[in-house]
């Protein structure tokens, strides 16, 4: 069973349930932080790839597929999300 077929299961402790539209902005930045961004070991993998394939891999074909896909249409990653400009470069086609 992948992570991905997990977290579709159901909830869990951990989940946080809350109403988006009661939350202010600065609220779900936080929650964001917590969420994605906040050491090595977060709840949430923000990759896709990590929930479809097996081994939980960030840099899998599907990941590359649309890498390759958002460069065709001049697509970059900006500077600025440094997480994402590592595996951007990973497995270059071009």
């Amino acid at each position: 069973m992948t992570r991905g077929d997990k977290a579709r299961k159901g909830t869990s402790d951990n989940f946080l349930s809350v109403e988006l539209e009661l939350l202010d902005v600065s609220t779900m930045n936080q929650e964001y932080t917590r969420l994605f961004r906040f050491g090595k070991r977060v709840p949430c993998s923000p990759y896709g790839s990590y929930y479809r394939t097996e081994n939980s891999t960030l840099v899998s074909p599907c990941a590359v597929d649309v890498k390759d896909r958002m460069r065709a249409f001049g697509a970059e990653v900006s500077s600025q999300f440094k997480d994402l400009l590592n595996i951007y470069q990973l497995n270059s086609n071009s």
